[in-house]
């Protein structure tokens, strides 16, 4: 990780580890952020952050710990008289508070030697958050001082979407929160970059202003796609790479990216994001296509909210038979001896097999599952919005909007069979009873931080080596 200045404008460089390709320099050239907070502290507890753009926020609790420091929930203040006070109404936000000890060796605070570079994912956000989508967690601002390092996050109050498979969501809220996930991941794709850990439990919603919204978090794994385009890139080059310009006329508006074009340590395919979430080529160390994994993870990610449990406990035939059955073409097959065709609509059944395609060629596109007719009312709503408002931030995907039509209850035999290998049968294996998630052992991770669930990122499972 290194930290440089261009154009007046704070770089941090982010090695990425597919293909060989890494992106550097998430950050607007022409609007340097504040380097440096000023603290006010009762003895030793820092109360105030004063960042160096004039923003004030006040300190109300601790959230919940982080591998390098901790987060905390803030609240933004304005000047009144010679002091600051709390805005009307309440601004809330998440502060991620890294301790430089920590960031500078590669530590947790146990001391644990770790991978995960939290300032090349602050450089990620800083480009993601411009010009943003209303289903990508934002980064409002980025300070530090002689101690810690500061990341200011929206605020995400409403809890995981994980919490919401204890409720069994009716199909049709199920499609709801997955095609405001499928907006957020379609503005990552735009913006030349993957998640490659997305989850449940990397999906927040929120409580405010607009309750129920779908916020894609969590990027320490993300990594740049494996080509880019250059759009007017600068004549600077260096050893190790050159300059990209994205955006609005290359780097007049935009942001420049900075592609490394020699190899990387960690360049070979690895391990990355959950187990029960993988797809089974990065699960068995791979080569493969960022967006593809996406668009695995969100099919595991469709399955639980609708059916409460996981398919299989590890994407290896060698390791779960259920994963055997997925693998060798019998997965409708499967879920229909366990009665799942009765319990939501064909198209429900349809997306998820095609999602959950082992092979990543005949594995959906992102474009296929926004068009594929589950999402039909969602992907019309979209469309009718996007007709009459701009975009947010003047730019990303729009959120859904419309109930869905086709409930549960709807997914018989033969309307299911074209995804299929030949009509239902008797179980091939019966249901799975050790890793299921509503009122089954196992289970997946919890709510978020502390009071009120609001979080800024997840540090559970999550793997990053095989």
């Amino acid at each position: 990780m290194c930290v440089g200045t261009r154009g007046g404008a704070t770089v941090a460089v982010l090695p990425a580890e597919l293909h060989a390709t890494a992106v550097v320099g998430f950050c607007p050239p022409t609007r340097p952020h504040p380097t440096h907070a000023h603290n006010t502290r009762a003895g030793s507890i820092i109360e105030q952050l004063w960042g160096g753009d004039g923003r004030v926020y006040q300190f109300v609790r601790t959230l919940s710990k982080a591998l390098m420091g901790k987060v905390k929930l803030a609240v933004a203040c304005e000047p009144a008289g010679d002091t600051y006070v709390v805005t009307e109404p309440p601004q809330y936000v998440a502060i991620k508070q890294l301790y430089r000890y920590c960031v500078d060796r590669r530590v947790t605070l146990e001391g644990k030697p770790v991978r995960e570079d939290p300032l090349g994912e602050v450089a990620l956000m800083q480009y993601l958050s411009h010009p943003g989508s209303p289903h990508v967690m934002r980064l409002l601002g980025f300070y530090d001082d002689d101690r810690c390092f500061y990341a200011v996050y929206e605020y995400l109050d409403g809890g995981e979407l994980f919490d919401q498979v204890a409720a069994s969501p009716p199909e049709d809220a199920a499609r709801e929160y997955m095609w405001q996930v499928v907006c957020g991941v379609r503005y990552l794709h735009e913006r030349f970059i993957t998640h490659r850990d997305l989850s449940l439990e990397n999906a927040m919603l929120t409580s405010r202003p607009a309750p129920g919204t779908v916020k894609v978090i969590d990027f320490g794994l993300a990594a740049v796609m494996p080509a880019l385009p250059a759009i007017n890139p600068p004549d600077e080059k260096s050893a190790c790479g050159e300059w990209v310009g994205v955006g609005e006329g290359g780097g007049g508006g935009g942001c420049y990216l900075f592609i490394c074009t020699t190899p990387t340590p960690h360049s070979p395919p690895r391990a990355v994001g959950k187990a029960k979430y993988m797809a089974p080529e990065t699960f068995a160390g791979r080569p493969y296509d960022g967006r593809k994994i996406d668009v695995w993870c969100m099919g595991m990610m469709i399955f639980v909210l609708l059916f409460g449990i996981y398919p299989y406990s590890a994407p290896s035939s060698v390791q779960c038979r259920y994963f055997r059955e997925i693998e060798g073409g019998r997965f409708l097959t499967m879920l229909l001896s366990w009665g799942f065709g009765a319990r939501v609509s064909a198209d429900a059944l349809d997306i998820v097999v095609r999602m959950l395609t082992v092979d990543s060629d005949a594995r959906l596109t992102l474009a296929e599952v926004e068009a594929h007719p589950w999402f039909a009312r969602q992907r019309a709503a979209a469309e009718a919005a996007a007709a009459h408002a701009p975009p947010f931030g003047g730019g990303g995907g729009g959120g859904g909007g419309g109930g869905g039509g086709g409930g549960g209850g709807g997914g018989a035999v033969g309307e299911a069979a074209p995804v299929g290998r030949g009509p239902a049968a008797a179980a091939v294996v019966p249901p799975p009873s050790s890793f299921g998630l509503r009122g089954g052992a196992g289970g997946g991770g919890g709510g978020g931080g502390g009071g009120g669930g609001g979080r800024a990122f997840d540090t559970d499972d999550t793997m990053s080596g095989h």
